[in-house]
């Protein structure tokens, strides 16, 4: 039997310790010697959409590329099909995709970094439609974005609906407009791009949020080197540079003009209204007291 003297012991620790520490800067040092790439959907307006000239666009895209600038790495973009975006990292062609919500789904061949932003799934309806509670929409085809988060939740949330699925957000709104379905969920901000872009307020209406969630960055299972690496970003970017980003896409005011404008006459009419009757009723105690005096006087 071989007995180690303790030296010996504490030797072999060390070069473990040091094997173990140096395998983890090597990681690190890789990651941030390469570039990395993000896979996103083509058309997820305003977060991320690739523009006329081909180039990635859009608040996530401003995100990552801050993101990058703290992580001191280089960044390529990598626009997609929504669910072809998914496959491209499941596969380790791609680093992460560049924005999701975590499901139970997902999380069976994707881990994922933390949260930096909520956002809102909703439904949208035809006008023609009648609704009185989510369960009326049995005998509805409702769209989806293939591989998105309404595919994930919905099915397992309300399964008595049925479903068609599009490649593309744009794609959605196209089959809602053309009658192929008679309502829709896609993120807030974009149905609204979309309603905006081919004027179709007039025949589909907002009807209300479905769910919230939170976008994180996904990478393959397993890759806790670039799940840290994300992690590790993102801790680095102020609340400020944050909020700056998001405030430079003032989403949509051509849409809300018209409401800004009405909820600015309602204010400014309350405010009026109010000012009148307080006018009158300062009026009213005037006229009252002259009249007391006007007694008083007649009464000497």
């Amino acid at each position: 039997m071989v007995h180690l003297r303790h030296s010996q012991i504490g030797h072999v620790i060390f070069q473990v310790f040091v094997w173990l520490l140096g395998s983890v800067i090597f990681s690190s040092s890789v990651l941030h010697a390469r570039t990395i790439t993000i896979t996103h959907s083509v058309d997820y307006m305003p977060y991320i959409f690739v523009d006329e000239n081909g180039e990635s666009k859009g608040m996530l895209a401003d995100f990552w590329r801050l993101w990058a600038e703290k992580t001191n790495v280089e960044i390529e973009f990598i626009p997609l099909p929504f669910q072809e975006s998914l496959q491209l990292v499941k596969d380790g062609k791609a680093d992460m995709v560049g924005g999701l919500f975590h499901s139970p789904e997902r999380d069976q061949y994707l881990d994922f970094s933390k949260p930096f932003a909520e956002i809102g799934a909703d439904l949208f309806v035809s006008k023609e439609l009648k609704m009185e509670s989510i369960q009326t929409f049995a005998n509805v085809v409702v769209g989806v974005v293939k591989g998105g988060s309404a595919d994930d939740y919905l099915p397992e949330a309300f399964p008595f609906l049925t479903y068609k699925r599009f490649k593309t957000s744009e794609e959605v709104v196209k089959g809602a407009l053309a009658g192929d379905i008679n309502a829709f969920v896609l993120d807030y901000q974009v149905g609204i791009h979309f309603l905006t872009q081919y004027k179709a307020f007039d025949r589909i209406k907002h009807r209300k949020t479905v769910f919230i969630g939170e976008l994180r960055g996904g990478v393959k299972e397993g890759n806790a080197e670039m799940v840290d690496l994300i992690d590790e970003g993102i801790a680095k970017m102020s609340k400020k540079e944050i909020n700056k980003i998001l405030g430079t896409f003032k989403l949509y005011d051509a849409v809300f003009a018209g409401r800004s404008k009405s909820l600015l006459l309602y204010v400014s009419f309350s405010f009026l209204f109010a000012i009148m009757i307080v006018y009158i009723f300062f009026l009213k105690k005037q006229i009252r007291q002259m009249k007391i005096k006007l007694q008083d006087s007649t009464g000497d």
